[in-house]
């Protein structure tokens, strides 16, 4: 499985930590290739090196030097020899995503979110019209219209800020869905896709297999926030151009959906269903000051303290908290996984005044069962 700008596969044994190692070239307003990964998972008991090579024990990889200084990527570095992923050889998981009855809640940037169970009219819509009519959310700190990232070829077009003819033009979806819409057929040099086609002046679905722009998640998980400030919570955008710029507002006093892929629907990277991966900034950081690529040492964006992990496999949510490794620093709250109601937790996993409840340095993981989980922030 070679990949030329690194690749971690992650592995689990037991309940070992799940973390989303991501590595990534992007350079600003002009980045020839932007390398993928929300989580990668395969039901195995070993870990591969950047090349995939297998080997034992994971060290972290940090981000190569020749980032933009503005736009500098973050890579959660595996937190165990043995830890999480989701093999293609493993059945498919049963049962229909439940989906979230929240889409309006707080002060969420999906706030008026129309026709998330309309199916997309193939054509005919100018690629000038942001679909919003059809689900997608848009982020007008991001793009001019709105797109969470434009791929045209091997560019990147988010300067330009609209969807342009030949390009693969992505949207955001509202908490608890995912992007639906991506070419089946991949680039063969690893580097992923998505969103909607302009062809001709027309948006083009890109996944044929899929009518609608957004998909539920698994339902199986929740974000509380206890405290007097909001928290972004800012998920990648993936598959296509990675932008951590997918957000979720966790408001004080509010209880969200927190977007679980399953394996069974999510996109596939050769062979490998992927997951969720999000950043979660420092309290009181908004949407726009925190769902971006941030600058160096900034702590918000790319650089914020911590990274949370979702997905979804077999009857099992997977969900996970993790030092990001640019930044050392404490986040200025705490976050545990709590079981709702008849739920199970596979163990104790929270973060504390900087530290994690396993004594791990890096991070913890819970699988649970029967149920639903919530991060709560406190």
């Amino acid at each position: 499985m070679q990949f030329s700008a690194g690749l971690f596969t992650i592995a689990l044994a037991g309940f070992a930590a799940l973390t989303s190692a991501q590595p990534h070239r992007h350079s600003h307003h002009g980045r020839a290739h932007v390398k993928p990964r929300d989580m990668y998972t395969a039901w195995v008991t070993k870990t591969v090196d950047q090349n995939g090579n297998p080997y034992a024990a994971p060290t972290p990889t940090p981000s190569a030097s020749t980032h933009s200084p503005q736009e500098n990527k973050a890579e959660p570095t595996p937190t165990s020899a043995s830890e999480f992923s989701f093999a293609s050889s493993a059945a498919a998981p049963t049962g229909s995503p439940t989906i979230p009855d929240d889409l309006s809640a707080g002060t969420n940037a999906n706030k008026g979110v129309t026709g998330i169970d309309s199916d997309f009219p193939n054509g005919e819509l100018d690629c000038s019209t942001f679909p919003s009519a059809y689900g997608a959310m848009p982020l007008s700190w991001v793009t001019k219209d709105g797109w969470s990232g434009i791929q045209n070829g091997n560019a990147n077009d988010d300067h330009i800020g609209v969807c342009t003819e030949g390009a693969l033009c992505s949207y955001a979806c509202p908490p608890g869905y995912s992007k639906a819409q991506w070419p089946e057929n991949q680039p063969l040099d690893g580097q992923s896709r998505g969103g909607l086609l302009c062809k001709n002046g027309k948006l083009y679905r890109t996944r044929d297999s899929y009518t609608k722009l957004c998909q539920a998640g698994q339902g199986t998980a929740k974000v509380e926030n206890t405290l007097d400030k909001m928290i972004a919570f800012c998920r990648t955008d993936y598959p296509g151009s990675e932008n951590m710029v997918v957000p979720l507002s966790a408001d004080p006093g509010t209880t969200t959906t927190l977007t679980v892929p399953s394996a069974d629907n999510s996109y596939v990277w050769r062979g490998n269903p992927s997951s969720a991966q999000y950043y979660v900034n420092n309290a009181g950081i908004d949407l726009q000051d925190g769902c971006v690529w941030g600058p160096p040492n900034g702590g918000r964006g790319n650089w914020s303290p911590l990274v949370v992990g979702a997905g979804y496999r077999e009857g099992k949510t997977w969900l996970s908290i993790s030092q990001n490794n640019l930044n050392s620093d404490a986040a200025n709250f705490n976050i545990r996984i709590e079981a709702i109601g008849d739920a199970q937790c596979s163990q104790d996993c929270r973060y504390e005044n900087g530290k994690f409840s396993t004594g791990d340095a890096v991070g913890c993981t819970v699988a649970v069962t029967g149920g639903v989980a919530k991060f709560v922030l406190y």
